[in-house]
């Protein structure tokens, strides 16, 4: 497993709110993207894929899924936890889509709308599906993607760690074949 990252505020931002975490020889990667005003946004991203990289490094005796899920209750109970003790936090979140590889598969969790892409053989597939305002309408047939594309909520995230009571990541599970780009 060779591991790679990169980021980029893009052109809208001057800050960059994400944060990268892994360990390969774990097999673990982790990406997040902060919610909320500047400092917590750093500060939530940051949670999320510490607390999420050291639970699954240190999961013990718990199946891969039980861990997964496990570690990011965790990481969402750590961000929602630090906003609580610092004003200056308050509304943080955190997008996180995470990969572990592990016996030929890779699991994957994620919350919000840090995608997970794989190449295999040419073709480029996402594997994650955004939680986002834009996504769920198109998904229910209210909007086509052009009206949505000039809507100014189509950035609206709807699930992230950190912003509700309990969050809602989705998971996966597929094998890995020798090549794929994560």
């Amino acid at each position: 497993l060779q591991i790679a990252s990169r980021t980029d505020p893009g052109r809208v931002r001057q800050f960059n709110e994400d944060s990268v975490a892994a360990d390969a020889g774990a097999g673990l990667i982790a990406l997040a993207d902060g919610l909320g005003p500047q400092k917590g946004a750093e500060a939530a991203s940051r949670i999320a894929v510490s607390t999420v990289i050291e639970r699954l490094r240190n999961h013990g005796q718990l199946a891969p899924r039980v861990a997964m899920r496990d570690a990011l209750a965790r990481a969402d109970r750590a961000i929602r936890d630090k906003a609580a003790t610092d004003p200056t936090l308050k509304g943080m979140g955190s997008t996180l889509s995470v990969a572990w590889f592990h016996h030929g598969r890779v699991l994957m969790g994620h919350i919000g709308d840090s995608r997970i892409y794989r190449l295999r053989n040419g073709r480029l597939e996402r594997m994650t599906s955004d939680h986002s305002f834009l996504n769920e309408q198109i998904a229910t047939g209210q909007f086509t993607a052009e009206e949505l594309r000039r809507s100014q909520s189509r950035q609206l995230v709807t699930r992230a760690l950190g912003v509700t009571d309990e969050a809602v990541p989705d998971y996966a599970e597929q094998e890995v074949e020798v090549g794929d780009v994560y």
